[in-house]
Formats: structure tokens, C-alpha cells, sequence
């Protein structure tokens, strides 16, 4: 009986050490959930570049008015839409929830851009929320914290 009274007991500490231990990584889980989900302070910029569809600038490195056909399809296929900098730097190209931003780059594929919008970086990925867009005469490459976007569209 005492025994048995003492395997009871271990099996009791056991069991509450566990649920205590499962609470403890749900907790963290949960807060880590949550500091992934907050605003972040987005700063506004001004960047130009190529329009690309990732798809195939990432797996092969395409793009360019030779590949702008190949693009228009994988953007109309759902293939997310970038922003190649000059510097070879790449932006995702996002926007507001519920909304595809592919509809609105279709006739600036390929071609330079110039946009101002929200930067975001989160995990290593640098992504901009488009506000305007309009076709860039600029060679140079420009990031900018400020300025006029002259003649751009409303996104």
C-alpha cells in the first residue's frame, strides 16, 4: 500500500511538472507569436529599379526586357514581384491585406521604376509597401528617406 501511495505521488509531481513545463514553452511560443505580429516602424523611401518577377530572378537570375514575356506569366500565375536595384539589391514588393499587387506592376514589368513606399524588414527579407510608381529615367539606382516622387501614379 505504501508503495503504492508513493508511486501515486510520483506520478501526480510527474504529471504537474509536465502540464508546468508545456505551459512555460506555450507561453514563450505565444509572446514570440506576438512580438513577430507588431507594427514594425516602417520608414517611407524612395527606391529605384526593375520590376521582376521573383520566380525566375531567384531560381535563375532572369530578367530584363528579354525575359518580360516569361514574367508577365508568372506574375499572372501568382509568382510574387520584386524590385531589383541597380545595386542588385531586392526588394518583395507588398501591399495592404486582401489586395494583389501584381494587378497594379503588370504594365512595368522590365522595366525601370522608380516608387516611394514603406520599407519592411523582417527575417533577413527587405519588402516595400508601394504608395507611388512611375517609369524611371534615372540609370543611377536611388534609396532615399525623403523626397518628391515627380509624376508618379498613385499605387
Amino acid at each position: 500500500m505504501k508503495r503504492i501511495m508513493i508511486l501515486v505521488i510520483a506520478l501526480a509531481l510527474m504529471g504537474s511538472l509536465s502540464i508546468l513545463a508545456f505551459g512555460q514553452m506555450w507561453g514563450q511560443s505565444s509572446n514570440s507569436q506576438k512580438r513577430n505580429h507588431q507594427k514594425a516602424d516602417p520608414k517611407t523611401v524612395t527606391l529605384t529599379g526593375e520590376v521582376v518577377d521573383l520566380n525566375c530572378y531567384m531560381a535563375a537570375g532572369a530578367h530584363g526586357a528579354g525575359h518580360k514575356q516569361c514574367a508577365l506569366m508568372c506574375l499572372k500565375a501568382g509568382a510574387p514581384a520584386g524590385l531589383l536595384t541597380h545595386s542588385g539589391k531586392v526588394y518583395l514588393i507588398v501591399s495592404p491585406r486582401g489586395t494583389d499587387p501584381n494587378t497594379k506592376l503588370m504594365k512595368y514589368v522590365a522595366d525601370q521604376v522608380k516608387v516611394r513606399g514603406k520599407e519592411f524588414k523582417r527575417g533577413g527579407l527587405d519588402a516595400v509597401n508601394i504608395s507611388t510608381i512611375s517609369a524611371s529615367t534615372q540609370d543611377t539606382p536611388s534609396k532615399s528617406s525623403s523626397g518628391s516622387s515627380g509624376g508618379s501614379g498613385s499605387w
